[in-house]
């Protein structure tokens, strides 16, 4: 669990070191990254989403979970004190099925709506890229780990 705390240090000091654009934003995922794999939330991650909202810096999420579940992500973002993002986009399987061109498809979308992606974090490699900023690529963990219900002492 320390490297995710050391992931979100890293993370606010290199947003500290950038000058921010107009409108800017910093997109998420969910799956790995700001839920565990067994529905917890990963601390590190989610003080580190709700730091960026407290500087006024707009957040995007972008899940491949499917559209017709946004009602129960709705719901488990809220469970978690996940709120206040910008944009939430879900996946649609009927349209596109490649999780990586999704993506690239919703951050192009984000930053065609005049907002700018300036950095970007996920366990996969499809969750950072084009048009997403300065990527943080976090370690993915099998849900058996349990690494992420509490914050250190």
């Amino acid at each position: 669990m320390d490297i995710l705390f050391r992931v979100k240090k890293q993370f606010l000091q290199r947003l500290d070191s950038l000058e921010l654009p107009r409108n800017p934003v910093v997109i998420f995922d969910i799956d790995g990254t700001l839920i565990d794999y067994q529905g917890f939330p990963i601390i590190p991650i989610v003080d580190l989403y709700s730091e960026i909202l407290e500087r006024g810096i707009h957040v995007g999420i972008i899940t491949a979970r499917r559209h017709t579940d946004q009602e129960k992500t709705l719901r488990i973002l809220e469970k978690h004190g996940i709120r206040d993002y910008t944009f939430l986009y879900l996946m649609n399987y009927e349209v596109i099925q490649d999780p990586a061109r999704y993506k690239l498809e919703a951050r192009f979308d984000i930053f065609s709506k005049g907002f700018y992606p300036i950095m970007s974090i996920g366990d996969m490699p499809w969750d950072i890229g084009m048009y997403g900023g300065i990527g943080y690529h976090i370690p993915s963990y099998h849900p058996s780990d349990n690494l992420f219900m509490q914050r250190p002492n």
